[in-house]
C-alpha cells in the first residue's frame, strides 16, 4: 500500500534526524540521545508506554507524536504535501510541540498553514535556529535542507552565520 502524506512526512523527518542529529548537545548542554531525543523526552514516553524505549524507539514515537498533535490542533495541516508537514512536524520536534501549536509564539505559521500557503509555511520555519537566544548554524542548515526538500519554486544554496550571531540564508 502507499504511504499517506502523514506517513511519508513522518519517514521524512525520521531518516533527517538520524542523518543529522548527534547524541548531545552543543550548544545548550541538554542531555540527548541518538537523533537528537531529549532525556526528558525520552522518559515522557517511556512513561507512557510503561517499558524501555531505545533512543531510536522514542524518537520515532516522539515524531509521530508531533505529527498527530498538528493533525489534530492545526487546521489544514492535514492536507499539505508530505514535505511541507514534515517541515513543520521537524520544527515541532526542535522546539517543542506546544510551542508551535501555540496561537501567539507561531502566528504566522498557523496563518499560512490555514491558507495552504506552503512557500509562507516553509519560510515560518527558517527563522526558528535559535537556542537560548543564540543561532545555530547546523540547526539552520538542517531547516534549509527541509526547506529545499518541500520548496518548489526556491532553494536555499548557503546558510552563512554572521559575527553577530545572524543567519542568513
Amino acid at each position: 500500500l502507499p504511504l499517506t502524506s502523514s506517513e511519508s512526512a513522518i519517514d521524512i523527518v525520521q531518516s533527517n534526524l538520524l542523518a543529522n542529529e548527534r547524541t548531545g548537545d552543543d550548544v545548550t548542554g541538554i542531555p540527548t540521545g541518538e537523533g537528537g531525543i531529549t532525556d526528558a523526552r525520552k522518559a515522557e514516553i517511556v512513561a507512557k508506554k510503561g517499558r524501555p524505549l531505545t533512543d531510536e524507539q522514542a524518537r520515532n514515537e516522539a515524531v509521530r507524536e508531533d505529527s498527530a498533535a498538528l493533525h489534530d490542533h492545526m487546521p489544514g495541516f492535514d492536507v499539505l504535501r508530505a514535505e511541507v508537514q514534515a517541515a513543520v512536524i521537524d520544527l515541532a520536534y526542535s522546539v517543542g510541540i506546544n510551542n508551535v501549536l501555540d496561537p501567539v509564539e507561531f502566528r504566522g505559521l498557523r496563518t499560512a498553514i490555514a491558507q495552504g500557503h506552503a512557500p509562507k509555511i516553509l519560510e515560518e520555519t527558517l527563522d526558528t535556529a535559535i537556542v537560548d537566544g543564540k543561532s545555530v548554524k547546523g540547526l539552520a542548515s538542517r531547516r534549509a535542507r527541509m526547506f529545499n526538500k518541500a520548496s518548489r519554486d526556491f532553494r536555499i544554496t548557503s546558510v552563512e552565520q554572521l559575527p553577530d550571531g545572524t543567519i542568513n540564508y
